[in-house]
């Protein structure tokens, strides 16, 4: 499953930040999980 949540600007363009998780069923005693492993920081270029 993503997650991808996304901002857009008119006339300007946009960008759309996705996390990757793993879902399992409740039964199968597994925890939802985060796959992604990349930084959130924001750096200034």
């Amino acid at each position: 499953m993503t997650v991808e949540p996304g901002v857009y600007l008119p006339d300007r363009g946009g960008v759309r930040i996705e996390d990757t998780l793993v879902v399992a069923d409740e039964t199968s005693g597994h925890t939802p999980e985060l796959l992604t492993r990349f930084p959130k920081e924001l750096a200034i270029l």
